[in-house]
């Protein structure tokens, strides 16, 4: 059971004058949390971090995670299986976090949201401490409100925030400023 991108990938952006080379060789925390308005760069930084990382990676954004996730319901997967497979890869990419649907649906007659799965995916994660690379356009507060203390928590403990201000696609400098 892969996710997959599904995506066809960009061309491989010049990321220098983003202090990606020094941001990613400082790293101190097995997580990346890059937040910021949309067309900053972040989505280009992460797929730059897995074309680097070769075998063994997992790249979604949530709309495409919740895509996946109704299909094998549909298909009468458990979702705790779901959550199992998509928490044990050693590096993921979790792109545009705070964007995923607020419907709801079952599975063996237990109703779950797609952010009440994205909570239990980032929790087990944590819990094995694996790379995990976030996006998000929420600011830090905003993530807080929405995932609640435990889980903003645990992602304040294993990660390097990143913020990121701009917007490259209409010629507006971008700045990226590590603030933890």
């Amino acid at each position: 059971m892969k996710l997959g991108y599904m995506g066809k990938w960009p061309q491989r952006q010049r990321m220098g004058d983003f202090k990606y080379q020094e941001i990613k060789t400082n790293l101190k925390y097995p997580w990346l949390i890059m937040y910021g308005e949309a067309g900053c760069g972040k989505t280009a930084w992460a797929l730059n971090w897995l074309l680097e990382h070769g075998e063994g990676w997992e790249f979604f954004s949530t709309i495409e995670f919740v895509d996946w996730l109704r299909g094998a319901v549909r298909n009468e997967l458990s979702v705790n299986n779901i959550i199992g497979t998509a928490a044990e890869y050693p590096l993921m990419v979790i792109d545009d976090l705070g964007n995923e649907p607020v419907d709801k649906f079952s599975n063996f007659g237990t109703v779950y949201t797609p952010r009440e799965i994205m909570i239990d995916v980032l929790f087990r994660r944590h819990q094995a401490k694996l790379k995990t690379v976030i996006s998000s356009n929420l600011t830090t507060q905003k993530l807080r409100d929405t995932y609640g203390d435990f889980i903003y928590s645990r992602m304040k403990e294993l990660s390097t925030w990143v913020r990121f201000t701009g917007d490259y696609r209409q010629g507006k400098p971008v700045k990226v400023e590590v603030v933890r």
